[in-house]
C-alpha cells in the first residue's frame, strides 16, 4: 500500500482543524448539602466559573442556602473518543468541601451558587483548572486559523 504524502499548505482548510480540536473533555460532578444531607446529582450540577479557590455553578432551586456546606467529588474522565482527553488528569478525583457565599436566581428552576472551597487539594485544583484553559486556548486558536489569522 502505497502512502500518501502530505503537501497541505498553512493555508489550506485541512491545516485549520485538527482532528484533536474536537476531544471532548468528560468530568462528573456529585455532591451533597451536609446539613441536609441531601444529594445533588451531577445531571443537576452545571458548572459557570472556576476560580482559584472556588467555582460558579448551576443548581436546582432549593439545593441550599447561603451558609450551607457543600461537599463534591469532582472525577475528570476520558473522552468521548476512544483515547484520553488529558493524560495528565483522566482518572483524577477531587473532593472538595465548599461553603454557598451567594445565590442568585436563575428563574423558576435554578439558582447560580457562588462556592468558596475551604477543603481541596489547591494543587490539584489548580492543574484541574489549567486544564480547562489550555482547552480554551485550543479552541481560541482553532477560531483563529478558521479566520485566516
Amino acid at each position: 500500500m502505497k502512502k500518501k504524502s502530505s503537501s497541505s499548505s498553512a493555508s489550506s482548510p485541512s491545516s485549520w482543524i485538527h482532528s484533536g480540536d474536537f476531544d471532548e473533555t468528560s468530568i462528573r460532578i456529585t455532591g451533597e448539602n451536609t446539613l441536609t444531607h441531601l444529594p445533588i446529582k451531577s445531571t443537576q450540577i452545571e458548572i459557570s466559573e472556576f476560580s482559584k479557590n472556588g467555582m460558579t455553578i448551576q443548581l436546582p432551586n432549593n439545593s441550599c442556602a447561603v451558609g450551607h456546606i457543600l461537599s463534591f467529588t469532582i472525577i475528570k474522565g476520558v473522552s468521548a473518543h476512544d483515547g484520553p482527553s488529558d493524560p495528565l488528569l483522566d482518572g483524577i478525583t477531587l473532593t472538595i468541601t465548599a461553603k454557598v457565599t451567594e445565590i442568585e436566581p436563575l428563574g423558576k428552576k435554578s439558582n447560580s451558587v457562588t462556592l468558596q472551597f475551604y477543603q481541596f487539594d489547591e494543587e490539584l485544583w489548580k492543574k484541574f483548572t489549567d486544564s480547562f484553559s489550555a482547552r480554551q486556548k485550543v479552541i481560541k486558536s482553532v477560531i483563529g486559523r478558521m479566520r485566516g489569522e
